[in-house]
């Protein structure tokens, strides 16, 4: 079961508490969350290549989709989104190596995320790009 919503209600909690100010940037809500969703990215073996891209470009959408709905993002905020996702990606990448038993390529085990991802980032109705440290773009959606 895909842990995306958890991780996202974790969120959006950490963000916008019921009652108080949001949770510190340093140990927000959500990091049991993030850190049990960036753990399922690792046992389900995706790539590290393909989390380095997730978070950030899940973060992204975030944002956008909160300026779109012009909802104020303040800087506590924006810091606590950053350490969520920083989190997440953490707990896949500190240990890209922990799952030498499994026997496909790593792009036959991707590739059907990497294709759901795509779909979702192209059904979005804001512009979204990835682009590299070399100024080249490496994802886009349609509406780009």
């Amino acid at each position: 079961m895909d842990t995306l919503p958890a991780l996202l209600a974790g969120l959006a909690h950490a963000l916008r508490p019921p009652e108080g100010p949001p949770a510190s940037p340093a140990s927000p809500a959500c990091s049991p969350v993030a850190e049990a969703h960036g753990q399922q990215r690792r046992w389900l073996g995706y790539a590290t290549g393909a989390v380095a891209c997730e978070y950030p470009l899940l973060q992204a959408v975030i944002l956008q989709m909160a300026q779109a709905s012009g909802v104020e993002v303040h800087t506590t905020e924006g810091l606590v989104l950053a350490s969520c996702m920083g989190m997440a990606s953490a707990a896949v990448l500190a240990h890209p190596g922990e799952r030498p038993e499994l026997a496909r390529p790593a792009g036959e085990r991707v590739a059907p995320r990497e294709a759901r991802l795509r779909l979702v980032v192209d059904s979005l109705p804001t512009l979204i790009a990835y682009i590299d440290a070399d100024q080249r773009y490496v994802l886009g959606n349609d509406a780009y």
